[in-house]
């Protein structure tokens, strides 16, 4: 019986075509732990484009986001994070930049700083 209710969720309404695609689960690690995460393919792809262009993991920003969920289930807490990070994209000019996810996540400054040190700190011992 249970089989059967989540095979009907996965059945798309007519006229919304997105919705056969259905979630995709994937293994991230979260504060060193794996877990997985079930999201539509849309916010997969637009992870891995926030990912490229803040040059961090998804498990990264999974464990940024995760620090900061505030009650909200890891998976509602990472469709928010990027909703927030498009949305602060568009309201400047449409293209995301650095500037637009720290003011989202403020964590991700330092841990992009924390990570800068280390690179430099390896290529003086180096």
């Amino acid at each position: 019986m249970e089989k059967n209710r989540k095979n009907k969720s996965r059945v798309a309404s007519p006229g919304n075509s997105r919705r056969d695609e259905g979630l995709v689960a994937r293994n991230v690690t979260v504060n060193g732990h794996r877990t997985s995460l079930r999201l539509e393919p849309d916010l997969w792809r637009a992870l891995e484009e926030i990912c490229g262009l803040e040059r961090v993991s998804v498990h990264d920003i999974c464990t940024l986001v995760d620090r900061r969920r505030n009650g909200l289930s890891r998976t509602s807490a990472v469709r928010v994070f990027a909703l927030t990070y498009f949305r602060a994209a568009a309201r400047s000019a449409g293209r995301p930049s650095s500037a637009n996810i720290l003011a989202s996540l403020p964590e991700l400054a330092t841990y992009r700083q924390q990570q800068q040190h280390v690179s430099r700190r390896a290529a003086h011992l180096g």
